[in-house]
């Protein structure tokens, strides 16, 4: 199928536009939310609704705020037949099909739209229809492209029949497959895996019952090993060990009465040590007190010495902060001088100015008077101008109805032609036409006509039924016009044009006035402007109150600037020189305060160290009316006495400990302590494990286990036989299965080779390499692509290289399916695309020839390289 035209009315957002699809590639394009999208709707619209339908599709294509019918009408051709639909929604609903070829024929009604679905079924796939075309966001998606048309052009006829007798072969092996093996092929717990866990728990059994037996032999063994060797254990245990033990405990025993000594040395020294600590910084403590006072008493007498000069230098500073004060007050006076005289011209260049600004702004509020009244009577004859811009479409509607069916009344209608011999006068209905020699008569009957030729004869033509029809349509056409027209208050077409002019020149005006007035305004309003007037008005007044307009009456603007810049450059000057003294003023002022504040903080000082000099001194007078000079060195003296008798108590313990090796004793203490304890727990476990074994002994004997080993392992044998048997049948119905998946999945390659070749083919152009390669899936949808070693499933892809292996695959498969096939339509592409590729995916959409493509695009210089000329969408 392809489609030649398309023409909408009123759809959506679409006034009126016509395309011509006529060429193999056709781009069309225009900005976003202007009615690409609208169009491919609209066709498959047209293709598959009623114009009679109510859905809310259908109801969605009427424009928002509007009463009017929505037109589509579609020309197409399939391999079979060449056709114009035409159909009409919502409002002053029709459906006409015009059949041109190969029978021409017209059908009205819902029996023109179930025989456009009767020829389009029989030669459009609508399945492939809908996977060739890519809306806005599907070519991110994997395009599935199963269809009976790609399927007819891939297929081979007795290679699907062997595949369908494969599949019966496969699906009883799969049935016989499924009894032991589940779907995703693990096997059955029933009947393999019962009996595999059978046959695993009898050999656990059995190699449990072995290990019962040989244990059983160790323990014997083991039993009379320890009836051998508990005497000599016991005897051990009881003499050598023992005497060992308590000659160590006696030699320890010694060494902690040695000890114990030297601890009541060690505390005694201690505490000798901390007398003589306690001496020693008392003394010290004292000769630190006397010490400090001395610091304090000299410190004193110098910061005296230094307060002096100080207080000299206070007084000589707050001299110089008052000459700096007087000179400030003398500037601060001029300074204000100054300031009026800038103040006198600055109010005079105010009042000037004030003037000129109510001049301007009173000259800006006639204009807008004269515009708004210029408004006011172009919205007037607005008003009185009945016919709108729909209407007047209508009328151009209605009258365009009107030259169609004429013309096709026209052509239908058999045509009378007279040529006159020799000059005659004709007879025609009420009036006489004159023939010289040579003259000829020619008119269209579409009424029963009567020619009467001089006096010689009467010759009446009578149209056709169907010619009669085609008048009716005429009359039809010609009462729409009229009554629209009616409607509008015109008596025809040019006078619906000339008042369609007069209406556009007043909203022309309308228009110019909101440009002027926006110009004018400047964002205000009237009312705004008016009252700027007048407060300029009272601006200039309040400044006049301010100025001798006598005195300024001979200045102009450019003077009374240089009046106000020589003014300001003055009380810059003044002011300058005023800050100056200010700064000189603040820090005459900082100096005194930093010396003031200097000489204050250094007699609180010397305040404060008298006070601690005060205090020091008597408490360093109670200290010694307490305990003299002479009581501490004593006291320090009697306490490192007893600290030596101290040392050489201990010093005599460590002596003796010495001769006793202190570090020998506690090891031969330790080594027959452990000796001792290890043979003990040696006997114990022993006649532990003796006891156990005897017990163990008496309970296995009573079991039985040899005989249960030989039931245990008959049972076994038998099944690992039956386990053998039906894992053999399994792995031949894996081997089976396998081969069969096997041989279907290499007829599917064979199946889809031609797809996959023609996408690899478009694929190594795009990708300028021939190390690529995709794959198919059962529904001729891509699922991986390789480029070298990057073997990558779809989803993992950018979206760039998933919008281009996309577009790809449905280019290829509209190729294969040629002249059977359906427009492979593109609707805003290439959006993820880089700029290399894209040249070259748009040369390869250009190269399609016998292949319909229709792009429609928001950015045509995508697809420069396909050498189509864009068409735009001219959506009026």
């Amino acid at each position: 199928m392809r489609i030649r035209r398309v023409r909408l009315e009123h759809v959506r957002a679409i006034e009126t536009c016509e395309l011509d699809f006529t060429g193999d590639v056709t781009v069309v394009h225009a900005p976003n939310e202007r009615g690409k999208s609208t169009v491919i709707d609209a066709i498959r619209l047209a293709l598959t609704t009623k114009a009679t339908s109510k859905s809310a599709v259908v109801r969605g294509l009427t424009p928002a705020g509007a009463d009017v019918g929505s037109l589509v009408e579609l020309e197409l051709e399939t391999a079979a037949v060449h056709l114009t639909v035409r159909k009409r929604y919502n409002r002053d609903v029709e459906t006409v099909l015009t059949v041109h070829a190969p029978q021409a024929a017209t059908v009205t009604g819902d029996e023109a739209h179930d025989r456009l679905r009767e020829l389009l079924d029989g030669d459009v796939d609508w399945t492939l229809f809908d996977a060739l075309w890519l809306p806005q966001g599907r070519a991110l998606d994997a395009v599935g492209l199963a269809s009976d048309t790609l399927a007819r052009q891939l297929g081979d006829g007795g290679a699907v029949d062997d595949a369908a007798h494969g599949d019966d072969v496969l699906a009883r092996v799969e049935v016989a497959y499924l009894t032991l093996f589940t779907p995703t092929g693990r096997r059955r717990k029933d009947p393999l895996g019962d009996l595999d866990a059978h046959v695993a728990t009898l050999r656990e059994r059995r190699d449990e019952l072995d290990a019962q037996l040989a244990e059983l032999d160790e323990d014997i063994a083991t039993l009379a090993e320890l009836e051998r060797s508990l005497p000599a254990l016991q005897a051990e245990f009881d003499g050598p060990l023992r005497e060992a033990l308590e000659v160590a405990t006696a030699a320890a025993d010694t060494l902690g009465q040695l000890d114990e000594r030297r601890r009541a040395c060690v505390a005694e020294l201690e505490a000798a040590d901390e007398r003589c600590k306690a001496g020693t910084e008392a003394v010290e403590a004292r000769r630190a007190a006397i010490d400090e006072l001395a610091r304090l008493r000299t410190r004193i007498e110098e910061r005296d010495a230094d307060l002096v000069p100080a207080q000299e230098r206070l007084d000589e500073l707050e001299g110089a902060l008052t000459k700096a004060d007087d000179e400030l007050r003398s500037l601060g006076d001029e300074l204000e001088a100054r300031r009026e005289a800038q103040r006198r011209a600055e109010d005079a260049l105010a009042w000037y100015d004030a003037l000129q600004r109510h001049a301007q702004l009173d000259h800006r509020q006639r204009q807008v008077t004269r515009i708004v009244e210029d408004a006011r009577q172009a919205a007037a004859a607005l008003d009185a101008i009945v016919a709108d811009e729909d209407m007047i479409a209508a009328i151009r509607a209605a009258a365009r109805d009107l030259d169609r069916a004429e013309l096709q009344r026209d052509a239908a209608a058999p045509t009378l032609d007279v040529r006159a011999r020799r000059a005659v006068d004709l007879g025609v209905e009420d009036e006489t036409v004159a023939l010289e020699p040579d003259g000829a008569f020619t008119r269209h009957v579409s009424e029963p006509l009567t020619v009467r030729i001089g006096d010689v004869a009467d010759i009446t033509v009578r149209p056709a039924a169907g010619d009669r029809d085609a008048q009716r349509r005429v009359e039809d056409a010609r009462r729409a016009l009229a009554e629209a027209c009616a409607q509008a208050g015109v008596a025809d077409v040019d006078e619906a044009d000339r008042v369609d002019a007069e209406r556009r020149q007043h909203l022309a005006v309308l228009r110019a006035r909101d440009d002027a007035l926006a110009s004018l305004l400047d964002g205000a309003t009237p009312a705004e402007l008016a009252a700027a007037s007048d407060e300029a008005a009272a601006e200039a007044a309040r400044a006049a109150a301010r100025v001798d307009g006598d005195e300024l009456a001979d200045r102009d603007r450019s003077m009374l600037v240089d009046d106000v810049e020589r003014a300001r450059a003055a009380t810059e000057a003044a002011a300058e020189a005023h800050e100056r003294a200010q700064q000189q003023r603040d820090e005459h002022a900082a100096a005194v305060a930093a010396w003031q504040e200097q000489h204050a903080n250094a007699q609180a000082e010397q305040d404060r160290d008298r006070d601690e000099e005060a205090r020091r001194r008597r408490a360093l007078d109670d200290a010694r009316e307490a305990v003299s000079d002479a009581t501490l060195d004593e006291r320090r003296a009697a306490a490192r006495e007893a600290a030596d008798r101290a040392q050489a108590a201990l010093d005599a313990v460590d002596a003796e400990r010495a001769e006793l090796d202190a570090e020998r004793v506690q090891l031969e203490v330790t080594t027959a302590r452990n000796a001792h304890e290890t043979a003990r727990r040696q006997l114990a476990d022993a006649r532990e494990r003796r006891a156990r074994l005897d017990a163990k002994l008496d309970a296995l004997g009573s079991q039985g286990l040899g005989e249960q080993r030989g039931h245990v392992r008959a049972e076994l044998e038998r099944a690992e036989i039956d386990l053998r048997r039906l894992t053999q049948r399994a792995d031949a119905l894996e081997l089976l299965r396998g081969a069969l998946l096997a041989a279907r999945e290499e007829a599917t390659r064979t199946y889809l080779a031609p797809l996959r070749d023609a996408i690899v083919q478009l694929a190594r152009l795009l990708f300028d390499t021939d190390d690529v390669d995709v794959e198919l899936d059962e529904d001729l949808r891509i699922v991986r692509r390789t480029i070298g070693t990057a073997r990558l499933e779809w989803d993992q892809l950018s979206a760039g290289a998933r919008e281009q292996l996309a577009i790809l695959s449905g280019l290829a498969a509209a190729r294969l399916a040629g002249a059977d096939g359906v427009p492979f339509i593109l609707d805003d592409a290439l959006g993820y695309t880089d700029p290399a590729r894209m040249e070259r995916i748009s040369a390869l959409i250009g190269q399609s020839t016998g292949v319909q493509v229709i792009v429609l695009t928001c950015v045509p210089e995508r697809f420069r390289a396909t050498g189509v000329v864009p068409t735009p969408l001219d959506a009026a």
